[in-house]
């Protein structure tokens, strides 16, 4: 009987007549970016995230980590895939304004653009940060790892849950980063705070092969560190439901941390 956990997925939207979706899918709170025309998937990746986060207990496709979450749509990405920095960091600001318990940002770009010697790039990367260190005071943030052994951004920033994938046998993925210098809370006490770009990812989960719902209504199988993304987010948003957390600290604590 405890409040349902609102996660806010920024990405290319959802679809919202997936039979495994629409009935936990707070289409009222919907949002999309001046690039789109609606917060609809039709690209598939919001789909497959939001399928893996929350899919339905109703013996159509799949089952979520937690089928008792709610999805609001955030579609900041457009219908290739790609996204601009700004759209984001508004999606971001969005999805704190309607008091998203967990956002997912199972995405990434090129971690070097907070160096850039483009004054208006290096800007947008350094805002899109300082937006997410404010979005972490009042929400969870999810992020995928990226690939290649090289953690992408929003990844990079200290103030997300970096996730990267593992295969069924418990490996690191050959394509997925791995931490390399202890668990980090941003600047929370007790926890190593971490600067260094692409050094550092909190948690594992599965990434080879998983199976979700996708924008044609069906289901699809993907491999990466987004699906790995979306099972952790998934499951934090089941811990809200049965724990009551004094503390963004204490959450990351135990997810890191926790034996059980």
């Amino acid at each position: 009987n405890r409040r349902r956990p609102v996660v806010a997925i920024i990405d290319t939207g959802v679809d919202i007549d997936h039979p495994d979706l629409k009935d936990n899918i707070l289409m009222d709170l919907g949002w999309y970016s001046e690039s789109n025309t609606s917060f609809d998937d039709v690209f598939g990746h919001g789909t497959e995230v939001a399928g893996i986060i929350a899919g339905e207990d109703n013996d159509v496709c799949i089952i979520g980590a937690n089928p008792h979450a709610l999805i609001v749509p955030v579609k900041a990405l457009m219908d290739d895939g790609n996204g601009y920095c700004d759209e984001i960091i508004a999606g971001i600001d969005y999805a704190v304004s309607i008091g998203a318990d967990i956002i997912v940002m199972a995405f990434g770009g090129p971690a070097e653009l907070i160096e850039s010697s483009d004054d208006y790039i290096r800007e947008m990367e350094e805002l899109l940060h300082e937006t997410i260190r404010n979005a972490s005071q009042k929400c969870i943030l999810v992020a995928s790892a990226g690939g290649y052994r090289k953690i992408d951004s929003p990844g990079t920033s200290p103030y997300v849950l970096t996730v990267g994938a593992y295969d069924w046998d418990g490996t690191p993925c050959y394509f997925s980063p791995i931490d390399t210098d202890g668990v980090l809370c941003g600047d929370c006490p007790g926890f190593t705070n971490h600067t260094d770009i692409g050094s550092n990812v909190e948690l594992m989960a599965p990434g080879v092969n998983i199976v979700s719902t996708w924008n044609d209504g069906g289901t699809n199988v993907e491999t990466g560190t987004t699906q790995a993304c979306a099972f952790i987010a998934g499951a934090i948003s089941a811990l809200l439901m049965v724990k009551d957390y004094a503390s963004r600290e204490e959450l990351w604590g135990e997810a890191t941390h926790g034996k059980d």
